[in-house]
């Protein structure tokens, strides 16, 4: 019996022991900004961390030496931007050959670096398209440029099946990019767009398809919920950040970030009405 007990007493004075070690340990926070990712728009969870290397995030475990270099190469050649991230990469027989596929912004367009003898020889954007009971949307991106040209055709029936294809047709409505706006949702009559280059909060713009002028803009943070003719989301107040409704307003401020309060809305866009729904977020910005 005394053995056990002798046994514990020394178990705890070691569980202890640890405790105070670790407790004098400083390590350095990681401050997320605009959900899971961190100040350079590193999508942490999936795996990606900032290389200072290459200038972008990626995944340290999946790069070889050849493909570190190719990265950086193309990584120079489009420029800096928030949350561009080596996505893929392929690698050819031929010496100094690569595909290099990068995200950049949290809309998370595509573009794919084509590099022959260590060279960019060209840069291909991503065509996207999106399907609606009354509208097609074509958002081509203008990577390595911030935003998207984005291209609505009118359907004649729901199931009608159209081209993923940017040609231009009489009826169509064209929104040309201005303010890097980017594809959101469909819903019932209106197209809902992001807008902005910075991390969230961002600005959210909404077309009414019937008289193709902007029916409504915000700044909002995602996701946004859209049903038939209302969409909920997060929408920026005028709310002064305080520690009593920001508990972590030191540690963003301490970090070099601001922070804004941020409040659950539904807005009904037939009647532009914005309706509070009582839930509040403080967020860091930067």
């Amino acid at each position: 019996m005394k053995k056990i007990l002798s046994f514990i007493v020394v178990l705890l004075l070691i569980v202890l022991g640890l405790f105070y070690f670790l407790r004098d340990k400083e390590v350095e926070p990681i401050v997320a900004v605009g959900g899971n990712r961190d100040t350079h728009g590193c999508l942490g969870p999936a795996g990606y961390g900032w290389s200072e290397e290459v200038g972008a995030c990626l995944r340290a475990f999946e790069m070889t030496p050849d493909i570190l270099k190719a990265s950086k190469i193309a990584v120079d050649h489009v420029g800096p931007g928030y949350a561009l991230t080596v996505v893929s990469f392929n690698s050819y027989e031929e010496a100094g050959a690569y595909d290099i596929v990068l995200e950049s912004g949290e809309e998370r367009s595509k573009q794919t670096v084509y590099i022959k003898d260590w060279k960019v020889q060209s840069v291909v954007a991503d065509m996207e398209c999106f399907d609606s009971p009354k509208y097609f949307a074509i958002q081509k991106s203008l990577a390595p440029n911030v935003g998207s040209d984005i291209l609505v055709k009118y359907k004649t029936e729901a199931n009608q099946n159209l081209p993923c294809a940017y040609v231009l047709a009489t009826s169509d409505f064209e929104i040309k990019n201005v303010d890097a706006e980017y594809f959101l949702a469909f819903t019932d009559n209106f197209l809902v767009l992001d807008k902005g280059t910075a991390p969230s909060p961002r600005g959210l713009v909404v077309y009414d398809l019937r008289s193709r002028k902007i029916a409504f803009t915000d700044s909002y943070k995602k996701p946004v919920v859209v049903a038939g003719d209302s969409i909920t989301y997060l929408s920026q107040t005028s709310q002064k950040p305080t520690t009593q409704n920001c508990p972590n307003l030191n540690e963003y401020t301490s970090n070099g970030l601001g922070a804004v309060i941020m409040s659950k809305v539904t807005v009904d866009l037939l009647t532009l009405n914005k309706k509070e729904l009582g839930v509040t977020e403080c967020m860091a910005t930067q």
